[in-house]
């Protein structure tokens, strides 16, 4: 006789360095695709396929010939490749460095991408193996400065 199979689903908030400021300026909508694709190349993710879809007006539109002019709503990333933990999704560490092929070797793409999604009101999910993150902000205030300052989490 088959039982029930009870799925416990674990929530847990991981704390980043990054601010929602840090490189603003160099980071909209089309860094965020052109950062992703870096991530999803062969050589990094272990795949062989990848995609890139923007989500405007409900709509599923190629990253590449999406509307500038309308606000994207979601972009969606996926590869066929093995996957990584979701540590990197907040920690500045790469495990490329010794990998001449791969780019991406200094840890702040995922952050930058979150970061930037949120900037822009992106929707962004990350989900590999087992888990899945959902970049958010977490404000906090800097003493002596009197300065509130928006942090990543995801």
């Amino acid at each position: 006789m088959n039982q029930p199979v009870e799925t416990k689903l674990e929530k847990t908030i991981l704390e980043t360095w990054a601010t929602l400021d840090f490189r603003a300026e160099k980071w909209g909508v089309e860094r965020i695709a052109f950062d992703a694709v870096q991530n999803h190349f062969p050589e990094d993710c272990g795949g062989t396929n990848y995609y890139i879809v923007f989500i405007q007006d409900g709509t599923s539109v190629d990253f590449r010939n999406y509307d500038p002019t309308k606000p994207v709503e979601r972009i969606q990333f996926s590869d066929n490749g093995i996957g990584y933990d979701s540590i990197y999704t907040v920690l500045r560490h790469s495990n490329k460095k010794d990998r001449e092929t791969q780019s991406g070797k200094f840890g702040e793409g995922l952050k930058m991408i979150s970061a930037a999604a949120l900037r822009h009101n992106v929707d962004i999910v990350f989900r590999s193996q087992n888990w899945s993150a959902r970049p958010r902000r977490r404000k906090t205030r800097i003493d002596g400065e009197n300065k509130e300052l928006e942090l990543l989490q995801q």
